[in-house]
């Protein structure tokens, strides 16, 4: 029942059903339409609700009378749900209703936040994050008439379980993107320490440029060590290799370098 389900969506406590099943829509003295006027009257009613504006009166023009008149008077919040018709939402009350158009009030602070201005906002799910579609519907291509999709249908809707199951693989992303970043972080400052010292070590080499004789100054301030390894007799004469580490650079390859010049 789209009463009791808006009912229940919207908090309103203790609803009361007011039915004239059987009864026209321009009868007057529909016993279900009276009782609920009689309950407006005695001052019992905060809130009325109907399917649509049809449902309370076939007639436009008392149906415009009621509404701008009678339920401000008793002050009842009517709503019309498929019209998406809300006496507290200027948007939509802000029509042509039987030729009565329903005041704006002039408000001293037109910023101003009320509690209905807040359980609005907390009732709307597309203002607290989430991304609803799908939320009207019509039977088909002739029948312009909206129709309230029930929220279990509608696109954008995720359960509790799908939430928290997002939500961790989001948080496990995020941890494993911080580990990859602190990584990268660490292989971009280990590079920029290797251009400076490459950019050091070629200063120092420069030096040294018109150098005819090695010099024990010249030994210390660019050469970290020399490696000679073990003697090597497999191709019957002995070989024995002889590795210079460079301070700042290492270990350069100069016999590979040269072989890649030539080829």
């Amino acid at each position: 029942m789209i009463l009791l389900q808006y009912a229940k969506e919207h908090r309103f406590p203790t609803p009361t059903f007011f039915v004239d099943d059987g009864y026209c829509g321009t009868n007057y003295d529909r016993p279900g339409f009276q009782a609920m006027l009689a309950e407006i009257e005695a001052g019992r009613v905060a809130v009325c609700c109907t399917k649509d504006l049809s449902r309370l009166w076939r007639n436009s023009s008392l149906t415009g009378l009621y509404i701008n008149f009678t339920f401000p008077k008793y002050n009842v919040r009517y709503i019309a749900i498929n019209d998406y018709f809300d006496t507290i939402d200027h948007n939509s009350t802000d029509s042509d209703i039987a030729g009565i158009k329903t005041p704006s009030p002039e408000t001293a602070d037109p910023y101003h936040w009320n509690t209905n201005t807040v359980v609005h906002i907390l009732e709307r799910r597309e203002y607290t994050g989430c991304t609803v579609n799908f939320k009207t519907y019509t039977n088909s291509i002739w029948d312009k008439k909206q129709r309230e999709t029930p929220i279990e249908k509608q696109a954008g809707c995720i359960t509790d379980e799908k939430f928290s199951m997002m939500s961790k693989t989001y948080e496990d992303e995020q941890t494993q993107l911080k580990v990859e970043i602190q990584t990268l972080q660490q292989e971009i400052e280990v590079q920029e320490r290797q251009i400076e010292n490459l950019e050091q070590f070629i200063q120092w080499v420069r030096k040294y440029e018109d150098l005819d004789e090695l010099t024990p100054y010249a030994l210390r301030e660019l050469v970290e060590a020399i490696y000679i390894e073990a003697p090597d007799k497999s191709i019957g004469k002995q070989h024995q290799g002889i590795r210079i580490f460079y301070d700042l650079v290492g270990f350069i390859p100069v016999e590979e370098l040269l072989k890649q010049e030539t080829a």
